[in-house]
């Protein structure tokens, strides 16, 4: 996946498909059930089905998704991706 900076990925969750996501290059705010972490290049964060996520690139980043069988139909989002001031969002991490 390539991301770009000011672009916020939906808050969402799957019911059967599991994911791990391998951060290639970039920085990137992580966010899994209401819990925020930054991932840096060579972190890697494995969610399993039903959990709630959403990743935010805090520089254009790279991550490399290995994951079970995708179906839009089982992806059932809480608030839809849209761009952000990541340098607010970044301020208000501090």
């Amino acid at each position: 996946l390539n991301l770009k900076k000011g672009f916020q990925c939906s808050y969402h969750f799957h019911k059967n498909k599991h994911e791990t996501f391998y951060l290639l290059e970039g920085k990137v705010l992580m966010e899994v059930e209401g819990n925020k972490k930054i991932m840096k290049a060579g972190d890697v964060q494995i969610l399993e089905p039903k959990t709630k996520h959403r990743f935010t690139p805090l520089v254009d980043s790279k991550i490399i998704e290995f994951s079970t069988h995708h179906d839009d139909s089982d992806t059932y989002r809480d608030e839809e991706s849209r761009k952000i001031d990541v340098d607010k969002l970044i301020g208000e991490l501090k």
